[in-house]
């Protein structure tokens, strides 16, 4: 995104080079814009995570796939 965003952080900042913090707006931005495409979007925000997936993440996630792809062959 290209405005800088303000608001709470998805990711603190780490030592890896060149990475940075994602501002949860974007999550919000980026859910707005594919849904205005009709690209189905769900999303979870977990405390405490930082930049990775818990278990409820890892079963939204799935659950997602198994709707998305149910049927299609």
């Amino acid at each position: 995104m290209a405005a800088e965003l303000d608001g709470p952080r998805l990711a603190p900042r780490s030592g890896a080079a060149g990475a940075g913090i994602i501002p949860a707006q974007a999550l919000f931005q980026a859910a707005q814009g594919l849904a205005a495409l009709d690209i189905p979007v769900e999303w979870h925000l977990a405390a405490g995570i930082g930049h990775g997936i818990d278990g409820e993440g890892l079963r939204h996630g799935g659950e997602f796939l198994a709707r998305r792809f149910k049927g299609k062959r």
